[in-house]
């Protein structure tokens, strides 16, 4: 199963790859991006789309990598408050044994 996993991520890979090297070379138009900046950026349109796309990929990792550590950060809250209630279970019927 692990071996058939690497190599449908390596096969993938090829594919992602091939199409980025069809789609830059079919994208060669030099393009002029004026971000407010004194500098004026000129690359080809693939350069553009792609820096967008990587850009994109690259924050919405950050987001939901921010959010994947609050959910963790409510999950081991909810648990420590899980375990106080257990104890605090397991207490009140060993009282209730007692009596």
């Amino acid at each position: 199963m692990r071996t058939l996993r690497r190599l449908l991520a390596i096969v993938l890979a090829i594919i992602v790859i091939v199409f980025g090297v069809m789609f830059s070379l079919q994208n060669q138009t030099l393009v002029t991006v004026d971000l407010l900046l004194p500098q004026v950026f000129q690359q080809t349109t693939a350069f553009w789309v792609l820096a967008s796309f990587a850009a994109g990929v690259l924050l919405s990792l950050v987001v939901f990598s921010l959010l994947f550590l609050q959910a963790q950060q409510r999950n081991v809250r909810l648990n420590l408050k899980v375990n106080a209630l257990r104890r605090q279970l397991a207490k009140l019927e060993a009282d209730a044994r007692g009596s």
